[in-house]
Parts: structure tokens; sequence; C-alpha cells
């Protein structure tokens, strides 16, 4: 993936900071919080064509699914949004949830993706804690 794309999606820390969402996630009592917040809640404010999952989430990590809203990608004559340039920004945004309560970012993995003819965009997320 394109580490230029990745820290483009990390960023989105940055620049959230300082509003609601930066408020709302600031308020996490951990990163497991912080990933339940932002994938049952706020992701909305981020993305509207992509629906998410969380199939996966414990002390050490989670694994995210997406799959692209087909009325949408349908509108648009696809099969899937986006390209695998979106796919490293969005781990770039998914490494970043952390950042929000003062933790280290988490590695992100996608280990299926639409882009490569797999059904849904899986994240495997591992949380990196500071000790």
């Amino acid at each position: 993936h394109s580490p230029t794309f990745f820290a483009m999606g990390a960023y989105s820390v940055t620049g959230n900071r300082n509003t609601l969402i930066g408020a709302v996630m600031s308020c996490a009592k951990d990163i497991k919080e912080a990933y339940e917040l932002m994938f049952d809640e706020l992701i909305k404010f981020f993305e509207q064509n992509t629906r998410y999952s969380i199939t996966r989430l414990d002390d050490w990590g989670c694994t995210l699914e997406g799959v692209s809203m087909k009325y949408v990608a349908e509108a648009l004559g696809k099969n899937h949004l986006g390209n695998e340039h979106i796919c490293s920004l969005k781990c770039g945004f998914f490494a970043s949830v952390p950042l929000y309560i003062n933790q280290p970012m988490a590695q992100v993995t996608e280990t299926q993706c639409v882009h490569r003819g797999d059904a849904a965009c899986r994240y495997e997320i591992t949380f990196k804690s500071k000790t």
C-alpha cells in the first residue's frame, strides 16, 4: 500500500482534534471503546458509502470489515467504490484511532480487499499500549 495515502489517513486525527469528533473520541476510556465509538457511532461523519462492522474486538486488537453500499456502487456503475489507494488511506485512518486518547498508533494490515477480488475489505488492527 501507499505510504503517502496511509499518512493522509493518519492525519485525520490532527484535523479532527478540535472538533466534536475529537471531543467525543477523547472521552473513550480505552482503545476498545475508541474503536466502538468510531465504528458504531462516528464513522457516518467520515464516510456514508461503506458499511463497516467490527467482527472481533478484544484487548489486543480488532478485525474490521468494510463493504461498499451496493446502491451507491451501482449508481456509479461500479462493483466496489474506491481503489487500492483509498484502502491505504483507510488503513492510516484506522491506525490513528488510538491517538485520540493519547495511545500509540495501531498496526493495520489489510488481509482482504475487494480490489483484489475478495468479498469485503478486511483489516486486522493490532493495538499497542503505553507501558
